[in-house]
C-alpha cells in the first residue's frame, strides 16, 4: 500500500473513529424506535436493501445500513489491531476514539510523542491494508455532476413511491392476464362475469410498466451506489440525512457533536473526492 493510499485510509479511519460513539447511539436509537428495521436488515453485510415498506420509516432502513457499515469498519480494524498488534491497541484507542491526541496519550502511557506516532503508523499501515472495505473509485452507474446527484437525492422518495405504484400495477396486470386466460378456456355458451380484456393490450401494458419500473430502480440504485462508495464511510450517513431525508446541517452537526461550518466543508470535500470528479 503506497503512502497516498495509506493516508486516505487513515483519514477515513480517523473520521470514522471521531463519530463512532455517536453512530452507535444513533443506530441503537433507530432500532429501538422501530424494531421492524432489524428484521429487514440483510444478512450479508456486503448487500444492501431498499426500504419500500412504509412501516420502515422515511429512509431509516438505508440510514441504518450506512451507519452499520462504518461501525463495522472501526470494529474490524480494532479486532485486527488487538489480534496482531495488542500493544498498540490502547494507544490507537486513546488517540482516535477518545480523541486525546498523541501528546496527551504519550504523557498518560509514559511514552514519547515520537513513540506513539511510530507505533500507531506501523500498526495502522499494516491493518488498514486489510480492514478497509473496497470501494469503486468511480461510482457505479452515475456519471453526472454534484448538482445532478443532489437532485437525485431530493427525488429519492418520489422514485420509491413510483416503484411501489408500478409494482401494484404490475401485480394487477398479471391478475388480469390470468383472468383472460381463464375466460378463453370457458365452454362455448357460458357467460363470463367480466368483460374480456385484450391479451395483446395487457402484454403491451406490462412491458411498459416493467420498463418504467426498471428506470425508477436505476435512479434509486444510483443514489445508493454513490453513497456506498464514498471513501470516508462516516459521511455516507450524513449525506443521506442531509440530501435524502432533508435534515439541516445544524441537526446533523448536533447528532455527531460536530461544528456546523466544518461539517459543511467536509461534506463538500467528499463530493469533490467522488461525484464532483465528473464535473
Amino acid at each position: 500500500m503506497n503512502r497516498e493510499t495509506y493516508l486516505e485510509r487513515l483519514g477515513a479511519f480517523r473520521s470514522s473513529c471521531h463519530v463512532y460513539q455517536y453512530e452507535k447511539e444513533l443506530s441503537e436509537k433507530l432500532q429501538k424506535e422501530n424494531p421492524a428495521l432489524i428484521e429487514q436488515m440483510p444478512e450479508d453485510p456486503d448487500s444492501f436493501r431498499i426500504g419500500l415498506s412504509e412501516n420502515l420509516g422515511r429512509g431509516d432502513l438505508e440510514l441504518l445500513q450506512f451507519l452499520r457499515k462504518d461501525i463495522r469498519f472501526v470494529d474490524a480494524t480494532f479486532q485486527m489491531i488487538e489480534q496482531d498488534y495488542p500493544d498498540a491497541r490502547e494507544i490507537i484507542y486513546e488517540v482516535y476514539i477518545n480523541h486525546k491526541g498523541q501528546e496527551a496519550t504519550a504523557l498518560e502511557l509514559g511514552l514519547t510523542r515520537n513513540q506513539v506516532q511510530y507505533i500507531s503508523e506501523k500498526c495502522l499501515r499494516e491493518v488498514l491494508a486489510v480492514s478497509y472495505p473496497p470501494v469503486q473509485r468511480i461510482p457505479a452507474g452515475f456519471a453526472g455532476t454534484a448538482g445532478e446527484f443532489k437532485k437525485e437525492c431530493r427525488d429519492y422518495f418520489f422514485y420509491i413511491g413510483r416503484i411501489q405504484e408500478l409494482i401494484r400495477d404490475l401485480d394487477q396486470t398479471e391478475y388480469l392476464r390470468q383472468d383472460v386466460t381463464a375466460i378463453s378456456y370457458m365452454r362455448i355458451g357460458q357467460s363470463p362475469q367480466r368483460k374480456e380484456k385484450n391479451p395483446l393490450r395487457l402484454l403491451t401494458s406490462k412491458e411498459r410498466l416493467q420498463a418504467e419500473l426498471d428506470e425508477q430502480k436505476d435512479h434509486v440504485d444510483q443514489v445508493i451506489q454513490v453513497l456506498r462508495n464514498i471513501p470516508f464511510f462516516s459521511y455516507s450517513g450524513m449525506i443521506w440525512m442531509l440530501y435524502v431525508q432533508n435534515r439541516s446541517y445544524s441537526e446533523i452537526a448536533k447528532l455527531y457533536s460536530l461544528n456546523k461550518d466544518n461539517l459543511g466543508r467536509q461534506i463538500s470535500e467528499q463530493f469533490r473526492r467522488t461525484v464532483s470528479r465528473n464535473e
